[in-house]
Formats: C-alpha cells, structure tokens, sequence
C-alpha cells in the first residue's frame, strides 16, 4: 500500500491512491506515464515485487523513475526490513534479488505507516467481501495443501 499508484482507484470510487509515493512522484510529475501501480506476490517460499508503468515512447526514464521509487522508500535508516530488488535493464523490470544476498532497512515516517496500515486492512476487508478474491483464495489453498482449508481452522490461526 505504501507505494500505491494509479491501480489503486478502481473499487469504491475514486480518490484512493492519490497520496502513494508513485502517484505524487510520478503521475503528477510526469504526463508521459499513463499508468504506474506496483505489485506484489507472495508464495510458499520465495515472493515478488515490482513496479510497472505505461509510457510510449518513454521506457528508458519510466525505468529510471521506478528505480527512483524504490530507492526513495529504501533509503537507509530505520529497522523496518526490505527486500533487495535488482534492476534488470534487458527485461525493462525489476527482479527478485537472493532471500538472503541483500537486505535494505528504509525510512518510513510514522504519519505513513499509520495511513498504510489503514489502507492495508481496508483493502482486506474489500477483499472478504469480494466473490472474485475468495474464489481465487480457495484456488490457492487447493493448488497449495490439496483442499479448502476452512474458515473455522484459519480462525484458531
């Protein structure tokens, strides 16, 4: 939630994501960029984020712009752990580095973290609410353990 982006207005209307990192620093800085969202996956044992964006005529610096972002966010300083991505320039991506090659510490000011944990848990919230996410979570509880876990085991979690 932290790095947001434009991918954060489509539910509920409009006004979400107007005070992420990519949409002040980016969107607002930059009309070539169309879109800038970042994304995360997390698996059983490894993850991925990333940042993508949508530019014609404009990939070199929208590259150099999300590396520009994470940098930002992972500047050093506090002890709230974040993951090493590499910038891989043949791919016009980013890349998840080792688990355990490169670890960066960043900075993030309380008055952010208490708007991305508000944020974080009115999207889950969303979420339990949404036919699409617990169709896709029951797909992943079977393709991960070999059946639907219920509700009433995750509760005692």
């Amino acid at each position: 939630m932290l790095m947001g982006g434009i991918g954060s207005f489509s539910t509920g209307g409009l006004g979400k994501g107007m005070h992420s990192h990519l949409y002040l620093r980016v969107l607002n800085e930059f009309p070539q960029i169309q879109l800038s969202s970042s994304f995360s996956n997390i698996y059983n044992h490894t993850g991925l984020f990333g940042i993508y964006a949508t530019g014609s005529d404009f990939v070199s610096k929208a590259v150099d712009l999300a590396g520009r972002e994470l940098l930002a966010v992972a500047t050093p300083g506090e002890r709230l752990l974040f993951l090493c991505f590499l910038l891989d320039y043949f791919s016009i991506g980013f890349r998840f580095c080792e688990f355990f090659d490169s670890f960066l510490f960043f900075t993030v000011d309380q008055v952010q973290l208490d708007h991305d944990k508000e944020s974080t848990k009115s999207a889950v919230l969303m979420n339990l609410e949404s036919w699409v996410v617990a169709s896709k979570d029951i797909g992943w509880q079977i393709l991960t353990h070999g059946e639907r876990t219920h509700a009433h085991i995750t509760r005692g979690i």
